[in-house]
């Protein structure tokens, strides 16, 4: 990607040093009793533009005034966004060395979160930090990785979450929203307090909560899913249908009952704090004769896979739906990596939009690749057809796909491009299958080239 495109970038490396300089020397002037700080966006990254990689980005900038304020999107902006949490604590403790007797705080941190867009498994899918989609499941994780490195660090005098409120800003096709920073732990109306608002709440309030994480995200497409909630108990319990599931102790105050089965329609997930003892805090306004115990309530609605099938959005963060199929976000999946097509940019900046020819182009926009991957995707027992959809992205990939399902080869490989007629064709490639003991193991393996998966669709015969 070409960043000077994507961003706006100049190629002339930027020199603000001699106003910052200037301006900080006024502010003393007119107030020495104040300390000064400015914001910095870019001591130590490398630039990203085409002719400058590798080149630090502007002047040295440190040291300039009293304090300082680093904005850092450590899981957003920055490449691999699953390594926020290392990141962020290497970059600060390096910081940190590099100036030891300068004042250090976080002035932005933090990532997009659309209220109507959902992830079912924030860990596989592809993060466009500067397009569509932006699920608020993902907002709320890199915050999960965010806090607690900025909590263990003495030497951060303050930090700021980017940003308490959605708020207008132009050239941006972001999430659900066009001109707007979806930022927010709240959206823009002031009406609806997102996912990540209730972790912050449960780390720093000094009242008893608990919040169900995801409860927009009522339409399930998958049979399983993580239950979360966020609590300031050690422990909680989770109630399924009035049946017991089981005791999560709550670690960083995140609870998580992993791989809960749905039954069809309406399931009432109900999660209560058991009666446990919890000291106040001396200095807050805890009360103590508040009842201890509390609960949280959310409806999700399982799908039945026997009448509608399960369809997968391979490489996609988010679900979608296409006419009456509704697609889960990438789950289920060991190797490869997520990819998309059209990475998008600021205003409209970016390389000219490419279109996959196929019945529905827009299940090409994100797609998995890789030499071998593996899907291991909960299915009932019984008699099944699958549908592999696929497509060649460029013509430099002359190698063969083959699809081997619950161990047998049943796709011998084949040329994804040549099948389709030419690059940027999808091809779709349907199969039976026998699935005893509940799941089914899809591998991909590409020869000579990448092996490439756009969508999985799995229909009862």
């Amino acid at each position: 990607v070409d960043a000077s495109a994507l961003f706006g970038i100049s190629k002339e490396p930027v020199q603000p040093r001699k106003l910052l300089d200037h301006m900080a020397k006024i502010a003393r002037e007119e107030d020495p009793s104040r300390p000064t700080v400015f914001a910095d966006c870019c001591e130590d990254v490398r630039s990203p533009v085409a002719g400058l990689e590798g080149q630090v980005q502007g002047e040295k900038l440190a040291g300039a005034t009293d304090l300082i304020g680093y904005n850092r999107y450590y899981g957003w902006y920055y490449p691999q966004p699953l390594k926020a949490a290392e990141q962020l604590a290497a970059q600060m403790d390096k910081f940190h060395i590099k100036h030891p007797t300068l004042p250090i705080s976080i002035s932005e941190y933090g990532a997009g979160g659309a209220t109507t867009q959902h992830s079912d498994n924030v860990l596989t899918g592809y993060v466009n930090a500067t397009g569509r989609p932006q699920p608020e499941e993902y907002e709320s994780w890199v915050h999960e990785q965010s806090w607690p490195v900025i909590a263990k660090r003495d030497y951060i005098w303050g930090s700021y979450v980017w940003n308490m409120f959605d708020f207008a800003s132009d050239l941006r096709n972001e999430g659900d929203a066009v001109d707007i920073n979806t930022k927010g732990l709240v959206t823009m109306d002031r009406k609806t307090r997102k996912v990540a608002f209730y972790y912050y709440q449960a780390q720093w309030s000094d009242q008893r909560m608990v919040h169900i994480t995801s409860k927009r995200h009522r339409n399930r497409p998958y049979p399983v899913m993580d239950v979360r909630a966020y609590t300031t108990a050690k422990r909680a319990i989770l109630k399924l249908n009035g049946m017991l599931i089981g005791e999560a102790t709550c670690a960083d105050r995140i609870c998580v009952w992993p791989n809960v089965i749905l039954k069809p329609g309406q399931n009432v997930a109900d999660v209560e704090l058991p009666d446990e003892k919890i000291e106040p805090d001396p200095h807050s306004s805890w009360d103590p004769d508040v009842p201890r115990f509390l609960t949280d309530v959310a409806v999700f609605y399982g799908p039945d896979p026997i009448k509608d099938g399960i369809h997968l959005d391979a490489g996609d963060v988010a679900g979608r739906i296409l006419g009456t199929r509704r697609f889960g976000s990438d789950n289920f999946v060991t190797g490869g990596s997520p990819a998309v097509l059209n990475q998008g940019g600021f205003g409209g900046r970016g390389a000219a939009k490419k279109i996959v020819t196929a019945p529905d182009p827009a299940l090409y926009d994100y797609y998995r690749e890789g030499e071998a991957f593996s899907y291991a995707i909960p299915v009932p027992d019984g008699q099944w057809t699958v549908t592999i959809h696929s497509f060649e992205t460029r013509a430099a990939n002359a190698g063969t796909m083959s699809i081997t399902a619950n161990g047998k080869l049943l796709v011998k490989p084949f040329n994804v491009a040549k099948e389709a007629g030419g690059v940027l064709k999808g091809v779709a490639k349907s199969f039976p299958v026998s699935v005893k003991g509940g799941v089914l193991k899809l591998d991909f393996s590409g020869q000579g080239g990448l092996a490439n998966v756009a969508a999985i669709e799995i229909i009862k015969r």
